[in-house]
């Protein structure tokens, strides 16, 4: 991470001056050729190899050396700045210590790296689940945590990214509504009514897309305003990428960086002759960039099903959408009465000061009359209304597949732009101010409908800060003492200590995480997690586990020892009995499996007797013969002391398992 981190610092560092916009510009470079690396070393069967990966990273760094140095050196670290990272640190302890990764997490996201890492073929079409053909949609985000993953072989990273991931959208929020002239205080308290949104805090403690797309989105536009402000292209290359990243991540930012991009281009237009026509190379390669981080996932699927979205519906344009997905194609604007019918609490509570962002966003241009507000407004208005005709937002007749809550994330992009309008009409109007603060006091009452295990006390958090902002007090107070100890002196050891600090706490974080994760009960998968975890020695062996009709990816174990693999839905029963290791198939009502894909596993072991009962799965474990190669399911006289075997029923009683599993 430190070689790409410096190979990207020496690629902006000719047009982007030294602090925070040159950390802002480099990111999307770093983790873009974090994506470039893990896919090229996908197609050679080598992404899950560490010291291929570092090694990648190493070469890169020294290829990078041929650049010019970074001028200028780093500006000293505020004390807000130490206490955002204060902040931060305290955060990813909590999330290691308490993981809540959530069905999506457990059951494609982190699956899908997982299966990645263990075959070293990332950027194929993983298979997960019998129902959704989730590995077709825009992964991304999950090729950075292949990337992260392959290299620790732990789901450690994960706590680590979105931590970052925080770290971005804050740092890009504020160079960008500062070089827009937004004063400090209406700028803060965007940031703050932002990240304050249920909704977005949700999305902290699992590995989901939407807040890593929200901070790329947040990252490009904000090197649009500094590329337009200065008028410098090569600004709006790197910005080009970051839109790459975004979109990759998640469709939901399409729009919206877009529209950063467009206006970015038209302030510069009249430029053209000293500015964008010298550059067409930079932008170029930023384009190339943003197709090879974020559009060759749509490429793949326009090639493989003639729709770059698919399998989300897009008109008659390319293959049929698999039945799971068609019974969920409502939209919002198609029912709203009935999807709002019993659950306007649920909404409320859900978005909090997110719909008064959206209201205050749409009533900015009466109190501030500019161009920029007038943008803002029509842009939050238009991403708003693009979440009201998006697929799966509304109330479908089987309310058995009704997910229609779940997608009030894909709002974040359309609140990002509200607290935007709301900050630039905070320039010349107190009005706007006064709204801010009052959409992070809405948000804020609607906390205690959170908590555990998907976010932290407050007092975490706060705590975290005090001490981030002490070791700035005493950095300071070490470097101005009259003493031998230069500034570069204190830098270099607190950059030391931070590294190592960062090693031991995701070396630690990665022992122990499925049984922590199990503890946690955010999913209905707690207490088959729970029984695998007692099993000896399972955080070191390499049994497979085969599971139908979805993947349980965090049985991979800690260090993703155990191959985890989805039983294909039309496999014979004999090939299905041969497979060794364990196999983990739900049991499903015979009204709910008549909606499901035809899945023959269910049969296959439907007059066997499992090897335990763990909640809602039968647990199976093949053995093989001496009189044939083939394998077996286990008789059923396993002894009951056996760590599954004795699981049955009270692994499910102790999880917990939240009201959103």
């Amino acid at each position: 991470a430190t070689a790409l981190a410096a190979a990207a610092r020496r690629v902006v560092a000719p047009f982007a001056e030294a602090g925070l916009l040159r950390a802002v510009a480099a990111a999307p470079v770093a983790v873009g050729l974090a994506v470039a690396e893990v896919l090229l070393l996908g197609r050679l069967g080598w992404s899950g190899e560490p010291l291929v990966l570092a090694g990648a990273a190493g070469l890169t760094y020294a290829a990078s050396r041929a650049l010019r140095a970074p001028a200028g050196a780093a500006p000293p670290v505020a004390v807000g700045a130490g206490a955002v990272a204060g902040a931060l640190l305290a955060l990813t302890a909590w999330m290691l210590r308490h993981p809540a990764l959530g069905v999506d997490g457990v059951v494609y996201h982190l699956t899908e790296v997982t299966q990645w890492v263990q075959a070293g073929n990332a950027g194929t079409t993983p298979h997960v689940s019998a129902e959704f053909p989730t590995g077709s949609y825009p992964l991304t985000n999950e090729a950075v945590l292949a990337w992260a993953m392959g290299l620790a072989h732990s789901f450690a990273p994960v706590a680590l990214w979105m931590a970052l991931v925080v770290a971005l959208l804050l740092a890009s929020g504020w160079a960008g509504l500062r070089e827009l002239r937004v004063p400090p205080l209406p700028a803060g308290l965007a940031l703050a009514a932002l990240l304050a949104v249920p909704v977005a805090l949700l999305q902290l403690n699992t590995p989901k897309n939407d807040l890593p797309a929200l901070a790329w989105l947040a990252c490009a536009a904000a090197l649009c305003a500094c590329a337009a402000s200065r008028r410098e292209p090569r600004l709006l290359a790197v910005a080009l990428l970051a839109a790459g990243l975004a979109v990759g991540s998640k469709t939901t930012t399409a729009l919206l960086a877009a529209v950063a991009l467009g206006v970015a281009l038209w302030a510069m237009w009249p430029a053209r002759g000293r500015g964008v026509r010298g550059v067409e190379a930079a932008l170029g390669i930023g384009l190339l960039g943003a197709a090879a981080a974020g559009g060759v996932w749509y490429l793949r699927n326009l090639a493989a099903h003639g729709s770059p979205v698919w399998p989300v519906p897009f008109g008659s344009v390319g293959d049929p959408v698999p039945p799971a997905i068609a019974r969920l194609d409502v939209s919002f604007l198609e029912r709203p009465a009935d999807t709002l019918e019993g659950r306007v609490d649920l909404y409320v509570k859900q978005v909090g000061g997110g719909a008064l962002l959206v209201l205050f966003a749409l009533l900015a241009p009466l109190v501030a009359r500019t161009r920029a507000v007038v943008l803002g407004a029509a842009a939050t208005l238009v991403a708003t209304l693009a979440w009201t005709v998006a697929p799966f937002t509304g109330r479908p007749d089987d309310a058995l597949v009704d997910v229609s809550p779940t997608t009030l994330r894909y709002l974040l992009p359309a609140f990002g732009a509200a607290v935007v309008t709301l900050a630039l009409a905070a320039r010349t109007s107190r009005l706007a101010t006064a709204a801010l603060g009052a959409g992070l006091l809405a948000s804020v009452l609607c906390w205690p409908d959170l908590g555990y295990p998907d976010v932290p006390s407050p007092l975490t958090p706060l705590l975290g800060a005090a001490l981030g902002a002490g070791a700035v007090v005493a950095a300071r107070r070490i470097e101005t003492a009259p003493t031998r100890n230069s500034s570069v002196f204190v830098r270099s050891r607190c950059a030391a200590a931070a590294a190592v600090g960062a090693v031991v706490l995701l070396a630690a974080g990665g022992d122990g995480y499925l049984a922590r994760h199990a503890r946690a009960g955010a999913t209905s998968h707690a207490p088959l997690e729970a029984a695998f975890a007692r099993v000896p020695g399972w955080a070191t062996s390499r049994e497979p586990v085969a599971l139908a009709p979805e993947v349980v990816g965090t049985l991979a174990g800690d260090r993703l020892r155990h191959r985890v693999e989805l039983v294909p839905p039309g496999e014979p029963c004999a090939v299905t009995r041969r497979r060794a290791g364990y196999v983990v198939v739900r049991d499903t009502a015979p009204e709910v499996r008549r909606r499901l894909a035809p899945t023959r596993a269910f049969d296959c072991y439907a007059k066997l007797a499992p090897l335990a009962r763990v909640g809602p799965f039968r647990v199976y474990r093949q053995t093989a013969t001496r009189s044939s190669a083939a394998s077996t399911p286990s008789s059923p006289k396993v002894k009951s002391s056996t760590p599954i075997a004795a699981a049955r029923g009270s692994s499910s009683r102790r999880a917990r398992v939240s009201s959103r599993s």
